[in-house]
């Protein structure tokens, strides 16, 4: 699923804003969002604008990206530095079975723009 504004039209601040909010361990809450199915992708939700979107990032530097487990201090993966574990075990799954090996290069990327 995509979240966009509701705008066609992007420029590269936007989308650098978009990319600062969006990011794991962030709750986002849309107020008054419009879906449809798209031709040749997935379905997308719109908003108006930044605005209506409200994000709580609050415990993004708090919590296990497997388990979910809150921690003071989480180590994070020595790749990206954005994907955070609890233990050997949730690094385990999360390279192996959820793919992190797949998008740490790309998480390493999204973390030098911000």
């Amino acid at each position: 699923m995509i979240i966009l504004p509701y705008s066609s039209r992007f420029d590269k601040d936007d989308l650098l804003k978009m990319m600062k909010r969006f990011r794991p361990n962030v709750k986002i809450s849309i107020a008054s969002p419009y879906t449809w199915m798209t031709e040749f992708g997935p379905m997308l939700i719109a908003v108006d604008g930044l605005e209506h979107v409200k994000c709580d990032d609050s415990m993004i530097d708090k919590l296990c990206h497997v388990c979910g487990k809150e921690a003071k201090t989480l180590p994070a993966c020595s790749g990206c530095k954005m994907a955070l574990y609890c233990s050997k075990e949730c690094q385990k799954i999360d390279w192996n079975e959820l793919n992190h090996e797949g998008i740490c290069k790309h998480l390493k990327m999204y973390a030098n723009l911000l």
